[in-house]
């Protein structure tokens, strides 16, 4: 029983490794978004932030994302795309009450009745922008209501995360690798990674403006659009030089949690 714990424990620094010899420039992105986040949360902690509610909410849920973020990049690393893309809708609602905590604070006041109702916190965000007339808020909420069902199968034991497999493509072919601790496969971890770092980089505003009222980090929001509008190019270029093939895979290869971690 140890043996295999401790084999497996290090196949996957060989699959971390080879992993991030695979990656492109997405990698650059997701360090310097989380690096600004974790840049973030020391300012507050730096700060006089103890005595409101709302802000140790905040905290709580920054650190819940970024704990997600980090988990779901260390799985795809080690092969584990599956459990990697289990944690897709969490990533995406944490910034929903993020941003619900700043539109209106005593929300913080809500949360231990309402942990699971993300359409409360989406609802404080739409009269929020609402308050600036014109209904930009429910037209936020129509977009982001939308926006989120591709999410919603990634929260459960669903088709979509237990075929979030490995893929290489040969011969024109796809494969499909199933091995019980990951496997890494360079298609598959490209596209993935910038999902990842797509989702770090949408994350990185949020929890910035979470905590603009300390003046440290009022600076850095007016620094972020720059920044912002760079990574989505990044991200886009890799995405367009991604070929890979629509559909079904061809063929499956049933591995053993023993055998080799990478194509």
């Amino acid at each position: 029983m140890a043996g295999w714990y401790e084999e497996q424990r290090r196949r996957d620094i060989q699959s971390r490794a080879l992993s991030e010899s695979l990656l492109g420039p997405e990698l650059g992105v997701f360090q310097e978004a989380m690096a600004i986040m974790t840049r973030c949360l020391g300012i507050v902690r730096a700060s006089d932030w103890a005595g409101s509610l709302a802000t140790r909410r905040k905290i709580q849920y920054a650190n819940h994302a970024f704990n997600l973020l980090w988990s779901a990049w260390d799985s795809m690393l080690a092969g584990r795309y599956d459990a990697a893309a289990q944690l897709e809708r969490s990533i995406d609602e944490s910034s929903d009450f993020l941003m619900a905590l700043y539109a209106d604070p005593s929300f913080a006041d809500d949360i231990p009745s309402t942990t699971k109702d993300v359409y409360k916190a989406r609802r404080a965000i739409r009269d929020f922008l609402d308050g600036g007339g014109k209904g930009a808020g429910t037209e936020w909420f129509r977009r982001r209501e939308q926006q989120a069902k591709s999410h919603q199968p990634f929260g459960h034991v669903s088709y979509e995360t237990t075929t979030s497999l490995p893929v290489t493509v040969e011969d024109g072919a796809k494969v499909a690798y199933v091995r019980p601790g990951g496997f890494v496969a360079e298609p598959t971890l490209r596209i993935d990674a910038c999902g990842f770092a797509a989702a770090a980089s949408a994350m990185m505003p949020i929890f910035v403006l979470a905590f603009s009222d300390i003046a440290e980090i009022e600076a850095m929001w007016r620094e972020l659009p720059v920044i912002c509008r760079r990574q989505h190019v990044v991200i886009a270029e890799q995405l367009k030089g991604l070929d890979y093939p629509a559909g079904e895979v061809d063929f499956l290869a049933f591995l053993p949690s023993d055998s080799e971690v990478g194509a």
